[in-house]
């Protein structure tokens, strides 16, 4: 699953980029349509004069000879030619010039008539010499001048961001006009390698014959993020779906690592269950096969030790069975508490003087603290009995010297029970862990600590229903303290 996960992040990843690729040349055919445009528009406009600021243009005496006149009139609702006069000069024969007047214009009668009028002109290789020349430098003074000297640059920027805005392109640009491995023209806060770079590049007045290239370049210093904001949507609905990916992805892993674990510590579990019943079991059985050997002397004193260890390996048995009824209990959410007021530090001297025992045969001791003024408390006497027991027997089992204290004090209306003991403690790693149901906490070179898990996840449950808590911190080494909280009322 995995693998198919990854895969579906890989191929929206590509798709993702293919998407943005296409965005992008899209974006690229767009600007060059803007700079076409443009570049059009500015010739046009520069054939007006209209491509810088206002001057004063002289008008060639050439053109005072050629000029084009006609007039349309309408009559009787019609378009009519009144009246159409051409005027040329031209070099005659002779080496002088002539001018030629041509007039057509419709009579009275409606018929068309065309009229030629043609005259000399005095000193006229004079004058047309004159007109060239002026014409030749207003030709030199204007077209070959550089492109930044034809365009105010003002009015350059102002024709491509209307032509860009025409195409939707409304992001921030520089412009720039470059030359032959040279910048001409461009905006301040811009850099030469960016403008050499970019792919937005078209050539100014591309129909003068004469005129040195020179281009207008353009560079959009947040090119990627239009794209990306043009791509929104897209962007937006695959951010989605990969987190949705991810997110899957890693609840099936948890999950998957979580199931392996409580595998293995279900498995641990059978197997303490299994040897923690058969020993009880085997005894019993070693101790009755015993009594009724009748090749075994009986005396009274004999028969009453087997009696007393088939009792105890039976409470034990009982012990163990309960323990796996009140886990069953637990995942049902089903305990219920018999409330009635318990004298805390009764229960917890009965407690004490019970597992006395198991600590005495250990060479240990248990040490009873009991400070708290008000040890009234509305509870479960069975449960919180089993509470202190659970304790008190972790403590024992998790200890080389057993050294166990129990005190009670009391936090404002509450009840504080305290369990100390200078055992192997448990490292911060599994304190997070150690309430956990069937979780055993590894014991070091402790080989022969048996149990299944439940005490302490049972612990938890048990304050939790009394509206109480517990806390736990340890040690390495030092020891472990296990603190249970209880209110005096469980409102």
């Amino acid at each position: 699953m995995a693998m198919a996960i990854s895969g579906l992040v890989v191929m929206e990843i590509l798709w993702l980029n293919e998407a943005i690729g296409i965005k992008e040349q899209e974006f690229r055919k767009n600007v060059h349509k803007a700079m076409s445009t443009a570049v059009f528009k500015l010739e046009r406009y520069e054939s007006m004069g209209l491509t810088s600021k206002p001057k004063k243009i002289k008008q060639s005496p050439q053109q005072q000879y050629l000029t084009f006149q006609d007039s349309l009139v309408v009559e009787k609702g019609k378009l009519a030619l009144r009246r159409v006069q051409e005027e040329s000069v031209f070099e005659s024969n002779k080496g002088g010039l002539v001018r030629r007047t041509v007039q057509t214009y419709l009579d009275e009668q409606g018929n068309l008539v065309e009229k030629t009028v043609q005259e000399g002109l005095e000193d006229g290789a004079k004058k047309a010499a004159e007109a060239i020349d002026e014409m030749m430098e207003d030709f030199n003074s204007f077209y070959l001048k550089s492109a930044v000297q034809r365009i105010d640059p003002h009015f350059l920027n102002d024709v491509v961001r209307q032509e860009l805005d025409t195409y939707g392109i409304n992001t921030k640009f520089k412009l720039g006009v470059v030359g032959a491995h040279k910048i001409l023209l461009k905006d301040k806060d811009v850099q030469a390698k960016d403008l050499f770079s970019s792919p937005h590049k078209m050539s100014l007045f591309p129909n003068d014959f004469f005129a040195s290239k020179e281009y207008l370049v353009l560079f959009f210093p947040k090119e990627k993020g239009f794209l990306l904001r043009s791509l929104s949507v897209v962007v937006l609905v695959s951010a989605v779906f990969m987190c949705a990916l991810i997110v899957v992805f890693w609840i099936t892993f948890t999950t998957i690592i979580r199931q392996k674990k409580m595998a293995v510590i279900k498995t641990d579990f059978i197997n303490n269950m299994t040897h923690e019943l058969k020993t009880p079991i085997s005894t019993i059985a070693l101790a009755c096969e015993v009594l009724n050997d009748e090749s075994v002397s009986k005396t009274k004193e004999k028969t009453v030790h087997f009696v007393n260890v088939i009792g105890e390996e039976n409470k034990r048995l009982e012990t163990l069975v309960e323990n796996v009824l009140q886990t069953a209990v637990l995942d049902k959410g089903g305990l219920e508490l018999k409330k009635e007021w318990v004298n805390v530090h009764e229960v917890i001297q009965e407690v004490a003087g019970k597992m006395m025992v198991h600590a005495n045969q250990k060479g240990g001791d248990i040490k009873v603290y009991l400070d708290a003024e008000d040890d009234e408390i509305l509870a479960d006497k069975f449960h919180l009995s089993n509470v202190i027991r659970n304790l008190i027997d972790n403590a024992i089992k998790y200890s080389e010297e057993i050294d166990i204290a129990i005190q009670t004090t009391n936090v404002e209306d509450d009840l504080v029970i305290t369990v100390k003991d200078k055992g192997i403690g448990i490292g911060k790693s599994d304190l997070s862990k150690i309430f956990d149901k069937l979780y055993r906490v590894p014991t070091g070179n402790i080989h022969n600590v048996k149990g299944f898990g439940l005490g302490l996840n049972y612990v938890q449950a048990v304050a939790n229903k009394h509206k109480g808590s517990v806390k736990v911190s340890s040690k390495i080494g030092v020891g472990t303290h296990f603190s249970i909280c209880l209110p005096k009322h469980m409102t």
